[in-house]
């Protein structure tokens, strides 16, 4: 069993709290995560699971995309 993206209190995945750009929200959302997955004796993490890009029109990452080959 574990917690991806809530346990009791549901939150978005993580990549849709790394484009909101708020670290509070996405510390509280861990937090309370981690409180109730420790009160039913869940003890194992997959995160931090980060999916951050700072580059606003992707362009950059696409170019990096674009020279992998599958």
């Amino acid at each position: 069993m574990d917690i991806i993206h809530g346990y009791k209190t549901g939150f978005p995945i993580p990549l849709a709290e790394a484009s909101s750009f708020d670290l509070q929200m996405i510390e509280e959302s861990a937090r309370c995560n981690a409180l109730e997955g420790a009160s039913d004796g869940l003890n194992r993490t997959f995160s931090p699971m980060v999916d951050i890009s700072w580059d606003q029109d992707g362009e950059e990452l696409w170019k990096e995309l674009e020279k992998i080959r599958f």
